[in-house]
């Protein structure tokens, strides 16, 4: 979206969708790590608020500076592709996270070690500036 391209999406782009940030992920694990009553208990991250799928690439795209544009990709399609193309061929057992709510329920790593999730707005600005930064990425 840095150059104004649309956006290519699997499935509905109008369900909710958990975005997880990747410096939220380190920060997590280092506070996971460093708590014993942490080990041999199953976590899941803290994430910024669920939006939608549309919704994150409009404010993706609001931070880029371009017109929102959404190609979105049906399953149909999607293993018609593998049949070409092994990457895609791999992604349609992953289907169903883009075909009902995709949502992470963080509540216990919050109510164990507070929310260390970086707001949505702050992680894409943070984000497409690095990408800005890094161009060749």
């Amino acid at each position: 979206t840095l150059t104004g391209k649309k956006a290519q999406v699997l499935g509905n782009p109008d369900l909710l969708h958990t975005q997880t940030y990747m410096k939220d992920i380190g920060k997590s694990l280092v506070v996971l790590s460093e708590n014993d009553d942490a080990f041999g208990q199953v976590w899941h991250l803290p994430n910024p608020e669920t939006v939608t799928t549309r919704e994150f690439i409009e404010k993706v795209f609001r931070e880029t500076g371009h017109k929102v544009r959404i190609q979105a990709a049906s399953k149909t399609l999607v293993k018609l592709m593998g049949l070409f193309n092994p990457q895609l061929r791999e992604m349609v057992e992953m289907f169903y996270q883009f075909e009902e709510p995709f949502v992470v329920d963080d509540s216990k790593f919050k109510n164990a070690f507070g929310d260390v999730a970086t707001p949505l707005d702050q992680a894409i600005r943070e984000t497409v500036e690095w990408y800005r930064a890094h161009p060749n990425a």
